[in-house]
């Protein structure tokens, strides 16, 4: 987790080049895909059909300015531990 100073990873989904949406990464990718999709639901109806075809997620920390790109198919998706995967990887 990250504390109230620190900001938070950014995920930002896409259906190729298309976006999807953006959240903060508190816990887990899949927790923020669901977030989003919450979003979506209720102010961006444009690109909830779109949502069952995410093609990958952006995880951007803000940090150490670094990008990580990460596919559904990938284990870090569902990583229980996804936060700090993901911030162990963009600490690189």
């Amino acid at each position: 987790m990250t504390d109230q100073t620190t900001p938070a990873p950014l995920a930002t989904f896409y259906y190729g080049k298309q976006l999807l949406g953006t959240v903060a990464l508190k816990s887990t990718i899949k927790q923020a895909f669901e977030d989003n999709k919450v979003i979506c639901e209720s102010l961006d109806r444009h690109s909830l059909p779109y949502l069952p075809y995410c093609t990958h997620v952006s995880i951007w920390n803000p940090v150490s300015d670094k990008e990580l790109d990460v596919k559904p198919s990938d284990t870090l998706w569902d990583a229980h531990d996804g936060l700090s995967e993901c911030l162990n990887q963009l600490a690189c």
